[in-house]
């Protein structure tokens, strides 16, 4: 099959930031109590895992007491909301920016694409720990991510003409997400991506990708 070519991006302009909070080098500067906090919990919960994780464990390393934490968090499960709120807004800003300065539909997907399995190259094992615990029945996380899969959803079917139901075409366009966010799970478990599976996922994907399009735009599909 002839290998679909997608457009470049500027990688300086369409980079994801390298952390979601900031550097565990930071806490040694004595920012606010919270931004510590946070940045330990970004650090733990991507090297270790959430569920291996303590209040403790974050307490040592953000260089905090018990009762600080406490003031400002009603517990780990709060301060997880509160880093996979961040990491959501990071996203959605990023992929708003990126396909707003795109033209063609083929460009808006190509930039979707990239800037998803870039999140995924930078902090694929956060993700995953944040992505596990909002599936979580009762999880404070599951609202946030389903608030931000409704927005991708929409931003897609909004770029996408088509003939066919709104609501069977919001429904397709679901069933794409999830599975994307699906299959990285499943294929990376603890680990982002490196730059050569990055680009080979994008290789690979891409023209699966405009050819779903073409299906997803088509009554008769």
């Amino acid at each position: 099959m002839t290998s679909t070519k997608f457009p470049e991006l500027d990688p300086e302009r369409e980079s994801v930031p390298t952390h979601i909070v900031g550097a565990t080098d930071l806490i040694a500067d004595r920012p606010p109590s919270v931004q510590r906090i946070l940045i330990a919990a970004e650090a733990l919960f991507a090297e270790h895992g959430y569920a291996a994780i303590s209040v403790e464990d974050i307490l040592v390393l953000a260089e905090v007491s018990r009762t600080t934490f406490y003031q400002r968090f009603a517990g780990k499960e709060d301060l997880a909301s509160a880093l996979f709120q961040r990491a959501l807004a990071i996203l959605e800003g990023n992929i708003a920016r990126r396909v707003s300065k795109q033209k063609t539909l083929n460009e808006k997907l190509s930039a979707g694409l990239d800037l998803y399995l870039s999140l995924w190259q930078r902090h694929g094992r956060l993700f995953q720990e944040l992505t596990a615990e909002a599936l979580r029945p009762g999880s404070k996380l599951g609202p946030m991510r389903r608030q931000l899969i409704d927005r991708v959803v929409r931003l897609i079917t909004e770029s996408i003409p088509t003939t066919r139901d709104p609501e069977l075409h919001e429904t397709l366009c679901l069933q794409l997400i999830l599975g994307l966010e699906g299959f990285l799970i499943y294929r990376h478990p603890e680990s982002g991506l490196t730059d050569a599976e990055k680009e080979k996922l994008k290789a690979g994907l891409f023209p699966e990708l405009l050819a779903w399009v073409g299906r997803a735009g088509s009554s008769d599909a």
